[in-house]
């Protein structure tokens, strides 16, 4: 857990308000696939820790289902499973990156940084395939 504080901690410092999905309270005629679905559908973007063992296999699986913007990270470069492996190779709107447990800093700031110039890149590809959405400068 204090993996999810200090990558936490540093996506705040950079100026975005993260949400860790258990910390957000759920409606009770939601299960837990539905509530992922309704956060990552209106966050900027995704990072999905591959560090340890959890049941992040079905929220990746929803994150290339929906092609949201996704971080996978992987502390000290070790995924918790091949079944998130290449996941990168396939989609263009993923990227896996391994992170220093001990200091993720530099990694989140990484991370940060291409979901932010991949989000451009999606706008942009979007408004030149929709001549109906407004422009963006």
């Amino acid at each position: 857990m204090a993996r999810f504080v200090d990558i936490g901690d540093e996506l705040t410092r950079l100026g975005y308000d993260p949400l860790l999905i258990e910390n957000v309270p759920g409606h009770l005629y939601q299960d837990l696939v539905q509530k992922v679905v309704a956060i990552g559908a209106i966050a900027r973007f995704v990072i999905v820790d591959d560090s340890s063992k959890s049941g992040h296999l079905m929220e990746f699986e929803l994150c290339k289902q929906n092609r949201w913007v996704t971080v996978i990270l992987r502390g000290d470069g070790q995924g918790a499973s091949c079944m998130t492996a290449a996941a990168s190779i396939f989609s263009n709107v993923i990227v896996e990156k391994a992170y220093s447990l001990d200091a993720p800093d530099a990694a989140i700031f990484e991370a940060a940084e291409w979901a932010e110039t991949k989000l451009e890149e999606v706008q942009r590809n979007l408004d030149a395939t929709y001549p109906w959405r407004e422009k963006s400068s």
